[in-house]
């Protein structure tokens, strides 16, 4: 067996790694050290020479990833609290398009809570604007931060993350 020592932290990440170079390969954590089949040693030993930095296809599933979090994540709008989950921004412009059709249209949307709130046409409106402003700044984020990870800016999740948690919508 190969005993390899590396940081806690950089376990999930090696092990992953050396799966996807060696998929038959089922490494054991012991506490200190990574525990590898002699048979896979060389390939290991390779992996760990490359390093830990993340790679550019790593960061940008990543900047997805945390785009998608912050996506689906909610909004308040007007003190409410909105689902900006898939399903609910679907929901949100099918209510849009019949209050487009019809400016009597009133309806009673349900927040985040569950409390339920009356909509008439014009918030309506508003709400299905907020929430697609609200994607749209998080697809730019995500894509402003594919700049920067092929720029080498941005190297890290931790400033991935720190970027979609700053974002205001």
């Amino acid at each position: 067996m190969f005993k390899l020592n590396i940081p806690f932290e950089q376990v999930g990440l090696f092990s992953q790694r050396l799966a996807g170079k060696e998929p038959k390969c089922a490494p054991l954590w012991d506490g200190t050290s990574l525990i590898i089949p002699d048979e896979f040693a060389a390939s290991a030993g390779e992996l760990y020479e490359h390093g830990f930095a993340l790679t550019l296809d790593e960061l940008k599933a990543h900047a997805a990833y945390a785009r998608y979090v912050k996506e689906i994540a909610g909004i308040t709008v007007d003190g409410a609290s909105i689902a900006t989950d898939r399903e609910s921004q679907s929901r949100v412009i099918g209510a849009a398009l019949l209050a487009a059709a019809d400016p009597q249209f009133k309806t009673q949307w349900k927040t985040k809570e569950g409390k339920f709130i009356p909509l008439d046409a014009a918030k309506v409106t508003a709400l299905a604007a907020a929430v697609a402003k609200h994607v749209a700044a998080c697809f730019a984020a995500e894509a402003s931060m594919n700049g920067s990870i092929f720029s080498g800016a941005l190297t890290s999740k931790d400033q991935i993350d720190a970027t979609f948690d700053a974002l205001k919508t």
